[in-house]
């Protein structure tokens, strides 16, 4: 008894020791759980699918679509578009979904839970959208300000041809780019910058022309709707 009673005190001190670091474990994983802050949680399935639907679904699905259908063959676009949507497009929404689901965080560090090395995709996701949204603001820009001004007083759209169609509307009304007497049938595509305009000679980078103050504020809108 004498000479078992010491092997029974190693067993049960190395016993506490190993409780003790299972509960040291335990409390730095708890530590480290809470440096994340709360998430909030949907309140029902159909406020994530309303979610997602304004996620997935743009301007661009109403107005780049169509043109996109009439541009590559109309009807024979589908087959290839609905093969990508398949096969491409919703495995990557789904993992999207799935992946956003169980880490919860941003995409900068979700990409470094997965593996330290992959923390790149999440900047370069990032970046990609900043750079897409700059554009993609641009257009809701537009858009606005013809949804602004198509709130006509007469009944009359500022576009119509009685008042001298679009190219007259965007051109000599909106960026007053080209003298309204040079505008005819046979105006060039793009605006003839010169004398009679707010325009510089030679436009470019260092001289693009004095701001268009409504489409400033459409654009400034477009950003906080964004």
């Amino acid at each position: 008894m004498c000479q078992q009673r010491p092997s029974a005190l190693r067993r049960e001190e190395r016993g506490h020791a190993a409780l003790g670091e299972g509960g040291a474990a335990s409390n730095a994983g708890a530590a480290a759980a809470s440096k994340d802050p709360p998430r909030r949680k949907w309140s029902s399935g159909a406020e994530f699918t309303i979610a997602c639907i304004g996620y997935a679904v743009g301007l661009g699905n109403f107005w780049r679509f169509p043109a996109l259908c009439f541009n590559n063959g109309g009807g024979a676009f589908l087959v290839p578009y609905t093969l990508t949507l398949l096969l491409i497009g919703m495995p990557i929404f789904l993992l999207e979904l799935g992946m956003g689901q169980k880490f919860q965080i941003g995409g900068a560090e979700l990409w470094k839970r997965v593996h330290p090395s992959l923390g790149g995709l999440g900047v370069a996701s990032i970046t990609a959208t900043a750079i897409v949204a700059v554009y993609y603001n641009v257009v809701v820009c537009w858009a606005l300000w013809y949804f602004f001004r198509s709130f006509a007083w007469d009944g009359v759209l500022p576009w119509a041809e009685s008042r001298g169609g679009a190219l007259q509307f965007w051109e000599v009304d909106t960026l007053h780019c080209r003298p309204a007497q040079n505008l005819s049938s046979a105006a060039p595509e793009t605006c003839a910058w010169g004398a009679g305009t707010t325009w510089p000679q030679e436009p470019g980078i260092a001289r693009p022309g004095p701001l268009v103050w409504p489409l400033v504020g459409c654009f400034a809108l477009g950003w906080v709707l964004v």
